[in-house]
């Protein structure tokens, strides 16, 4: 986070990262795949990054601006 307590685009939030394995930990998720929550957690973090990559490779592609 920079000095503001702002996250910069792309950046998550520790309470964010923490609330998410506690989500999977909730529901059992881990146990469909054997999987750490940990490991889960970070997975699905790339998955968020990478997503937002793609958004913003298409919207330079048709030329959107934000």
């Amino acid at each position: 986070m920079n000095e503001t307590n702002q996250t910069q685009p792309g950046e998550v939030k520790p309470d964010f990262r923490q609330e998410l394995k506690s989500l999977i930990n909730k529901h059992s998720q881990e146990q469909y795949s054997n999987t750490p929550d940990f490991i889960l957690v970070e997975y699905i973090l790339m998955c968020l990054q990478v997503y937002r990559n793609t958004v913003n490779r298409r919207d330079e592609f048709y030329s959107i601006k934000k």
